[in-house]
């Protein structure tokens, strides 16, 4: 039988009706003033889709970007790079230029994309737009599965999940989530990548008003590194499956993460939602970088990077929901206060390598002694105020409308391979608004218009020992939402216009600093 759709809950079949990712509150999806899709666990399971990059592909203006040698997943929206995405609503990774770690979809129970800026509810972000993952959640229903794969190119993966109440009373409730598996690539490499996933989560009915959550999550990544294929001109005219680096080019990651999400309703009209994400990861790279090709089209140039990166994050979201009228007016109100700490360090050796012919590879050479090359440590903390107000004006008009202030504080220091060290501080403030109105003339059509902002800190220093001031993003958006067959098949389509301002581009004298466009 069909069962109540809820925002972070299973969707019937493929088309989802509502979702949190646009407001952080359960909203139908024909009340959001905003492009948004939603790829349920159903289209991944059918699919057999095991990388975030593949489940995008079902989103229109979105395509993958760079992997980092095939460790990671970046895309592009609406033209315009993301470096990150949110997991249940909690933005990751608030310095690095990229996710840790290629994340599994074992756990995944919908993957949404919300297109267009989304700093008043996520702070830090890309202009773009946001991807978020919804996990599964616990069941008190006992449920469980087992799933193999084999394919081509040496790819095998075994996944597991099982799911049930923990007691009599049916209070707690926990899942458990496992997945491994290793994949040769259509790359011709000597190394095949391996990628483990665990995560097990925990649910808690602590009393008829409160509810808890645990989640947790770890990942462990180990394969050949690997930058792809390098064009001579403005072509590529070598096969797709050859290796440029080395055998022992390789590169291992991990990454833990724990969440823990605490809901109180303090009566019928007023909850009280607070959120806690801690993440850190690891990374060690040992690897062959492609530089230049010489005059006669073929020779390539390459350098080995050794170096670790650390990061750790914490995140904290206190939040407050009021449902009320004033007058005809009903209001959903949205009030927070986010705290979040980041942390980078990373070191780099970088030694020469012998070039090697793109057309006739022959592998077997060595680094020519490693000398010091970089070394970064960049701290942050961001204080965040946010209000957002969804008013439904009358049965055919809405309004949403909200702003947030962000407080930037961050410490940058690097030492380059001159063992010159460059500290910069800065403190910036920010405050982006955020305003939509829907109108629906009927049942099924839904026609919507607005404003939205984003702005994202950046780490990159310039050649005087200045830090970067923060990128910005703004868009005008007009769209219309169609329920083209009840309960079957919905449509949106939007137009926009998007902009960017002080985005980070490499310095054309120096690319190991940056400059502003």
């Amino acid at each position: 039988p069909q069962t109540l759709e809820v925002a972070d809950g299973p969707v019937d079949g493929y088309r989802a009706t509502r979702s949190a990712t646009a407001t952080q509150t359960d909203t139908a999806l024909r009340d959001i003033p905003q492009s948004i899709q939603v790829v349920p666990r159903q289209v991944l399971e059918d699919q057999q889709v095991t990388r975030l990059q593949d489940a995008l592909a079902n989103v229109s203006s979105i395509q993958p970007s760079s992997s980092r040698g095939g460790a990671t997943d970046t895309f592009v929206v609406r033209g315009f790079r993301a470096t990150s995405y949110a997991v249940d609503g909690i933005v990751t990774n608030p310095l690095a230029d990229r996710p840790e770690v290629q994340r599994d979809l074992a756990n995944v129970e919908r993957v949404e994309v919300l297109k267009g800026p989304a700093s008043v509810l996520y702070g830090r972000g890309d202009p773009g737009g946001l991807v978020n993952l919804v996990t599964r959640r616990p069941t008190m229903e006992p449920e469980g599965r087992v799933n193999v794969e084999v394919g081509m190119r040496d790819f095998y993966r075994l996944e597991g999940d099982v799911s049930s109440a923990l007691n009599a009373d049916k209070t707690l409730a926990g899942r458990l989530t496992m997945a491994t598996q290793t994949d040769g690539g259509f790359a011709d490499t000597f190394l095949s990548s391996e990628r483990t996933f665990i995560a097990p989560s925990l649910f808690w009915q602590a009393s008829e008003d409160t509810r808890v959550n645990l989640d947790l999550e770890y990942t462990h990544l180990k394969g050949q590194f690997d930058r792809g294929l390098v064009a001579v001109g403005d072509k590529v005219n070598i096969n797709a499956d050859t290796f440029l680096g080395e055998k022992w080019s390789q590169q291992t990651a991990t990454k833990s993460a724990a969440t823990l999400r605490v809901e109180h309703d303090a009566n019928d009209w007023l909850t009280l939602r607070q959120v806690m994400r801690v993440d850190d990861s690891h990374n060690d790279r040992y690897s062959v970088d492609p530089r230049d090709i010489s005059a006669d089209g073929q020779t390539l140039s390459r350098r080995v990077t050794d170096s670790t990166e650390d990061l750790h994050t914490f995140d904290s979201q206190s939040e407050a929901i009021a449902t009320f009228h004033t007058g005809s007016l009903k209001h959903t109100l949205l009030t927070g206060f986010e705290y979040v700490h980041g942390r980078i360090d990373v070191d780099a050796d970088r030694s020469r390598l012998a070039s090697i012919n793109i057309n006739n590879p022959v592998y077997g050479a060595q680094p020519e002694g490693f000398a010091f090359d970089s070394k970064a440590n960049n701290r942050v903390d961001l204080y965040s105020v946010y209000l957002q107000d969804q008013i439904d004006l009358t049965e055919q008009w809405k309004l949403l409308i909200g702003a947030r202030y962000d407080q930037t504080n961050q410490d940058n220091s690097s030492t380059d391979s001159d063992l010159q060290v460059t500290k910069q501080s800065i403190d910036k403030n920010k405050v982006t608004p955020r305003v939509g109105l829907v109108y629906q003339p009927t049942d099924w059509v839904s026609l919507y218009a607005s404003y939205s902002t984003s702005f994202r800190p950046q780490t990159g220093i310039t050649q005087n020992g200045s830090v970067l001031d923060p990128e910005t993003g703004k868009q005008y958006e007009m769209g219309a939402k169609l329920d083209l067959i009840p309960d079957k098949l919905s449509a949106t389509v939007a137009v926009f216009e998007l902009t960017r301002q002080d985005v980070q581009a490499p310095d054309p004298d120096d690319s190991d600093y940056s400059v502003q466009t």
